[in-house]
């Protein structure tokens, strides 16, 4: 194998994507931060945006983390998305995005 090959199957090895970068804690969740984690790791394997302009909130219900990212400037093309986290198993049980709502009319 010549030393070209060698340097390109080490290069390719040390450059993981950010989906299979993201390591969460192990099941059930038991704070916030990790149900933001399992979140963030939905997103990016989802490729929906979480950063930026995008305001995080989480709330905790008796079986079930509501983790919110949403943009509240007016005029935003994104308005943003939220998903629930089962407390048990980790994994993401329901997701839904908010789109824009224009000018009212009057």
């Amino acid at each position: 194998m010549r030393w070209s090959h060698r340097l390109l199957a080490v290069a390719a090895c040390s450059f993981t994507p950010a989906t299979f970068a993201a390591e969460c804690a192990k099941p059930p969740v038991r704070d916030s931060e990790q149900a933001t984690c399992y979140a963030v790791a939905y997103a990016e394997r989802h490729r929906l945006s979480h950063g930026g302009a995008l305001k995080r909130s989480v709330a905790k219900g008796q079986k079930l983390w509501t983790v919110r990212f949403l943009n509240d400037q007016a005029g935003a093309r994104l308005r943003g998305w939220e998903v629930d986290v089962d407390v048990a198993s980790g994994k993401v049980t329901r997701f839904t995005s908010y789109r824009p709502v224009g000018p009212s009319k009057e």
